[in-house]
């Protein structure tokens, strides 16, 4: 991968600008200089770097006063993100000799293709049914998936008016924070201290999204496109370099109480364990939802055999090793063995989060979903799209339940890994590479909120249990295929005895 280009002389005149007119605690100065040089990065990451890069850059007295942002955020998040964050590099892994060779195999340019920009670039806009490039990516902004891809409502009608009220003063204090959470959407900002916004965010590029143009095809993947690792919350949250503090540890949000707390869509009484075990159930359900909605599109618009998109599919149900015995045949198969069904980690994480909340309804959705897809080679496309409507209807009502159900709560963690752990060495599960790493990486992340106690990684295991290799290796990004490799080298490899040292089981 080649190095993208240092963004740090931007956030340094972005800094000189500042300093040298003076800054109002209350609100940003506005000058030729610095109009000039932020034009068109108010979609970008120069105008959050002012701020956010940190407590001693000498732009404002953070710590007196009525404002008193890091009790609130962190400050180093733009820092954070240019130097640690695989975010930041992903249009730069478009551009690279990999991304490039992708490119002649899929015959277009992917560092122009809204079906790769739309995830790997914040440029993407879905305006009705087009996709279009603004004017920042025009501009050379190419900074890959930065701020307002997460921070912002995606909405082009919604006026983003909170990038600027976010941090003014009013009545001797910051009113923003006290809003709730629907009058900052209404402004533009996303609520991202929703597990259940958070999720279906971060499934819409980790798992995809039609109505957005987020659609990982087979084509791509026999490109060269890394396959996609199962996507669970809690994991991906933990190997994410944190730019962002929990409820438990930032000064402000430790202060509120039950009815304040909801502003920022946690419940104190819920502690560490309840806060990450809804997280947990957000990103199992959101992820189901993302990939069923994939399913249903694809099977709407199918108008000949095969009904699905090869990438919709169970892939090891066709790449596995052809050894005898076999762990899949002595599993079974959910329906006519030979017709691959729906990927298996979705419902196998989705199933064990329904259980856990007392839900009976999933088991019947799941199953009839998976009798649907296997009915006929690739898919009965009119009984998958009605199977996948009510799986999606599911989700949709799961998810409304989430903050309240009991059974998700800071009692149902411990419990939730026993759940977790019996899955994991049941026969079924064992024989899907994919199922079985949603349901470790749920386990070893929900492992230490659960129990006090970190969650020790055997080095004997075959289970890959990181989601992603080193950020850089020698001082210079790592590349696509070492990105991935701690991954994929193992998991052809899993089986019962690896999940069992996994869990710490005696043979």
């Amino acid at each position: 991968m080649t190095k993208p280009k240092a963004l740090a002389p931007v956030a340094l005149a972005a800094a000189v600008v500042w300093l040298a007119v003076g800054v109002d605690a209350s609100q940003p100065p506005v000058t030729p200089a610095g109009e000039a040089l932020l034009a068109g990065r108010a979609e970008g990451v120069g105008e959050c770097k002012i701020c956010h890069s940190g407590v001693n850059l000498g732009l404002r007295d953070y710590t007196d006063g009525p404002i008193k942002s890091q009790e609130f955020v962190r400050l180093n998040e733009s820092v954070t993100w240019e130097e640690k964050d695989p975010h930041s590099r992903a249009f730069a892994v478009l551009n690279s000799p990999f991304g490039k060779t992708m490119g002649e195999k899929l015959k277009y340019d992917v560092t122009a293709a809204p079906q790769c920009l739309t995830c790997h670039a914040t440029d993407k806009h879905v305006r009705g049914d087009k996709h279009t490039i603004d004017e920042q990516f025009i501009r050379g902004d190419k900074v890959g998936v930065g701020c307002v891809a997460c921070h912002d409502v995606t909405d082009a009608n919604v006026k983003k008016g909170w990038r600027g009220e976010h941090y003014e003063i009013k009545s001797n204090g910051v009113e923003w924070r006290a809003y709730e959470p629907g009058k900052k959407a209404a402004a533009g900002m996303r609520d991202l201290r929703d597990p259940v916004v958070k999720a279906t965010l971060c499934a819409s590029c980790h798992v995809g999204n039609p109505t957005e143009g987020k659609v990982l095809t087979h084509d791509m993947y026999v490109a060269g496109h890394p396959p996609l690792p199962p996507f669970e919350l809690l994991t991906f949250k933990d190997e994410e370099p944190r730019h962002w503090g929990t409820p438990h540890e930032m000064p402000y949000l430790k202060g509120l109480d039950a009815a304040a707390a909801k502003r920022f869509s946690f419940d104190p009484a819920d502690g560490e364990a309840g806060y990450a075990l809804r997280h947990l159930a957000a990103g199992a359900v959101a992820s189901l939802k993302a990939e069923i909605h994939l399913m249903k599109v694809n099977a709407d618009a199918a108008k000949a055999p095969p009904t699905l998109d090869y990438a919709r599919l169970d892939c090891y149900a066709c790449h596995h090793p052809l050894t005898l015995p076999s762990a899949r045949q002595t599993r079974g198969y959910p329906a006519d063995p030979g017709r691959p069904p729906p990927k298996a980690w979705v419902g196998a994480l989705a199933a064990v989060v329904a259980d856990r909340a007392g839900d009976k309804a999933f088991a019947g959705h799941w199953n009839e979903l998976i009798e649907s897809v296997s009915a006929v080679p690739y898919g009965d496309a009119k009984r998958v799209s009605a199977a996948a409507g009510q799986l999606i209807m599911w989700c949709e009502t799961f998810e409304k339940s989430i903050p309240t159900n009991a059974g998700l709560g800071k009692d149902g963690a411990k419990p939730m890994l026993a759940l977790l752990a019996g899955r994991m060495t049941a026969d079924h599960a064992t024989a899907d590479p994919e199922a079985v790493m949603a349901l470790a990486w749920a386990y070893r992340s929900l492992h230490k909120p659960a129990t006090g106690t970190p969650f020790p990684d055997p080095a004997a295991t075959t289970l890959p249990t990181r989601l992603r290799g080193p950020f850089t290796k020698d001082g210079k990004p790592t590349t696509a295929g070492e990105f991935g490799q701690n991954r994929l080298g193992g998991m052809y490899r899993i089986d019962a005895k690896g999940v069992k040292t996994f869990l710490g089981i005696k043979q």
